[in-house]
């Protein structure tokens, strides 16, 4: 099942993205035990890179669940991390005045070695509000059991 969503937000010349998200049954030819994948993609002025993630759905509903809960208390992390053979990941935390910080790392294994690219920036909580309402009816429209709103 492919969805062709696409989740962003922006402040200023940060932009980040979630999109092209595919869920497949799992396969035992799959060495990482995976069943859903997405592409992450970070822009901050010139610089850019972007990796696909490759998670189990019920990790990413957790994501999206954390994250939505994180932006409601505005306390706590919501994390994903890619579990194949890579190092992709991105990390939120919130603190009480209502800054996310995000970091995270996105790498490329496919090319002539590995190439990684780090990144961290703070955004406003309310630069995030749509941008969790659009990961929440992407996780939905797959519409399997872990994922609650």
């Amino acid at each position: 099942m492919f969805i062709s969503d696409t989740c962003s937000f922006s402040c200023g010349e940060k932009k980040m993205q979630f999109s092209a998200f595919a869920y497949r049954k799992k396969s035992r030819h799959d060495p990482y035990d995976t069943d859903f994948n997405f592409t992450v993609a970070v822009k901050d002025g010139l610089w850019s890179g972007c990796a696909v993630f490759n998670t189990d759905y019920t990790i990413f509903s957790e994501f999206v669940n954390d994250l939505s809960e994180m932006y409601r208390s505005l306390s706590g992390t919501a994390d994903i991390t890619d579990l194949a053979d890579c190092e992709s990941s991105v990390a939120f935390e919130a603190d009480k005045t209502g800054h996310i910080h995000i970091e995270g790392t996105l790498c490329d294994n496919f090319r002539e070695g590995p190439q990684l690219l780090k990144f961290c920036f703070t955004v406003d909580q309310c630069d995030l509000k749509e941008f969790i309402a659009q990961l929440d009816t992407a996780a939905a429209k797959i519409s399997l059991p872990p994922y609650r709103k």
